[in-house]
């Protein structure tokens, strides 16, 4: 049978006494660091999805903006190619009205 001497307790105390010294000041402290540095992780993603959706923000903002001056683009052409068809005409019916006078 198991014998209970002062040799095992003192050995069941010294290992008590290790372990709370090693949990207080190693344990504690890399606990606190890994907290710290996963905070700072933690903000780091935060921060970079904030600025993602910004850009995503600016990227639809941008787009709807190029798809106004697209519009615009093709609203100005259709005015100038109507305009140019038109002078282009009247300067065919001048010419033809004129020409006579030139050979006068």
């Amino acid at each position: 049978m198991l014998r209970l001497d002062i040799n095992l307790v003192f050995t069941i105390i010294n290992l008590l006494i290790w372990y709370a010294i090693i949990r207080i000041f190693l344990f504690k402290p890399i606990n606190k660091v890994i907290d710290k540095r996963s905070a700072a992780i933690q903000e780091k993603y935060d921060e970079a999805k904030k600025m993602q959706e910004e850009a995503q923000a600016e990227k639809e903002k941008y787009a709807a903006c190029q798809d106004e001056i697209e519009v615009e683009k093709n609203k100005l052409c259709r005015k100038l190619r109507c305009r140019s068809q038109y002078l282009s005409r009247m300067l065919q019916i001048i010419d033809r009205n004129l020409l006579p006078l030139y050979f006068l």
